[in-house]
């Protein structure tokens, strides 16, 4: 790869933000259409056999074999279309494959695989499993046997991308052992080909965006399911707090599921880095957009807290089939945040303009408050287009988060739904400093299986 330079965390921010601006039309497309979109996240998973695991079993580390069944609700056969394809590929010999791989870069420098051909002389290319921003990912068999079926993300031909993919490598080994290890995609193998890092990742099915699309239906998954995500979920983020990783995009999409639904780990860390460090640069464009904390959007200095937040944001759309937030943009975004858990509090709001004007050198009139504290909400005139702003002293917390999951919620199911609310709002608490962490809501009692009918479920499991 020649010479390499410091690695520049802002510049990959940069180029993040200029990256994301292609995606605005599919995230546009999500909110209107829901889930009818085409997923191009990165697509690996486990294929273990760890089930759905009770507050005890997760706390403690364990895994029981008396799981309550999290998708009795659901169709019969679930997995028959979420299985990898097992279309053969055309036939053809390494040799003449990597003859006509000789251009290996697309103009973007995308790795062009051709299959049949060997990837680091170890890994022969079935299909392609897709790709996003960073890399292409293709379906490999390992011709040593090690590892069998694979997912191998080709990472782009760029010094700035391959050099935030060995931070994710480096990540990922860390992660790869301990308590809630198994919560988190597993790393097999790694290297460089052909100026091209890549990371051999466990092999998925689905990612939870595509499980919520076909289960849900419109409506959400059962509450059994979206308990049992949520936990798995929480103490694969504690893990990563235990070793100050920041995900930084954590969706449905970057959320890989078993084959047989049972298990859920975070995957796709190629926005990670370190809380505290050079990697927690304030941006306002961070994370994808439904899923951005506030003080993200605000340009404030931010830590693993927003990765609660997306969680909360995830964890709401597995219960009702909506998104939580689905702003057009930051400041309307922020209105909706206001809309559900109420205002932000003028000293933060002071702390954003100071972080807009000072720190990013951003003009006022981009600041989204006032000097007072009122928001600035910016729209569009509908006689003729001009953009406007309208100062509003105070939002009004007209749609509170709890009451849509207690609307969502079936017959029988208001006790749990209230559970689940508190849960939520305490995910999506404005004030980063009051969030609090993964570890200290896996007390929650809704998690712990305390409220409703989970603790009935749960003390089923016990026997």
């Amino acid at each position: 790869m020649g010479e390499t330079t410091e690695f520049d965390q802002a510049a990959l921010h940069k180029l993040q933000e200029k990256e994301k601006e292609k995606e605005k039309e599919e995230m546009e497309a999500l909110m209107h259409l829901q889930w009818g979109g085409e997923d191009k996240g990165f697509v690996t998973n486990p294929t273990t056999d760890v089930t759905i695991l009770s507050s005890t079993s997760i706390l403690d580390g364990g895994v029981s074999d008396d799981e309550f069944d999290m998708f009795s609700d659901s169709p019969p056969d679930p997995t028959s279309s979420l299985k990898p394809s097992s279309a053969p590929a055309a036939s053809i010999n390494h040799g003449e494959a990597d003859a006509l791989a000789d251009n290996y870069d697309d103009e973007e420098g995308y790795y062009k695989a051709v299959i049949g051909s060997s990837i680091a002389g170890r890994y022969t290319v079935t299909r392609s499993l897709g790709g996003g921003v960073f890399s292409s990912v293709l379906l490999c068999g390992d011709d040593m046997g090690e590892h069998g079926k694979c997912a191998v993300k080709v990472i782009r031909s760029n010094e700035t991308m391959a050099k935030a993919a060995m931070k994710e490598v480096e990540i990922l080994k860390k992660l790869g052992s301990g308590k809630g290890s198994r919560f988190i995609v597993g790393l097999k193998d790694d290297g460089n080909w052909r100026n091209h890092v890549y990371l051999v990742m466990e092999l998925s099915g689905s990612n939870l965006r595509e499980v919520l699309h076909k289960y849900g239906l419109g409506r959400g998954l059962s509450m059994p399911a979206v308990l049992g995500y949520s936990r798995q979920l929480l103490a694969g983020l504690a893990h990563m707090g235990n070793h100050g990783v920041v995900h930084a995009d954590l969706k449905p999409d970057n959320i890989l599921v078993s084959d047989d639904l049972k298990t859920a780990k975070i995957a796709d860390l190629g926005s990670a880095g370190y809380e505290g460090g050079e990697d927690c640069v304030p941006t306002p464009y961070l994370v994808s957009r439904f899923y951005r904390a506030p003080e993200i959007i605000l340009g404030l200095q931010w830590n693993r807290g927003v990765d609660l937040w997306s969680l909360g944001c995830t964890v709401y759309e597995l219960s009702t089939g909506k998104v939580c937030f689905g702003g057009r943009d930051n400041n309307d975004m922020l209105m909706r945040f206001m809309r559900g858990r109420g205002m932000i509090g003028r000293k933060t709001a002071g702390k954003h303009r100071r972080a807009y004007t000072d720190g990013m050198g951003l003009p006022e009139e981009k600041c989204h408050f006032e000097h007072d504290g009122s928001f600035r909400e910016w729209y569009t005139d509908k006689v003729n287009g001009a953009r406007k702003v309208r100062i509003i002293p105070n939002v009004p917390c007209s749609k509170p988060i709890r009451d849509d999951i207690v609307k969502a919620a079936g017959k029988g199911e208001r006790e749990e739904a209230k559970g689940l609310g508190t849960f939520l709002e305490k995910c999506l608490t404005l004030d980063e400093a009051k969030r609090g962490k993964a570890e200290e809501l896996m007390t929650d009692k809704w998690i712990k299986g305390e409220t409703g009918y989970s603790k009935k479920n749960i003390d089923q499991t016990k026997g």
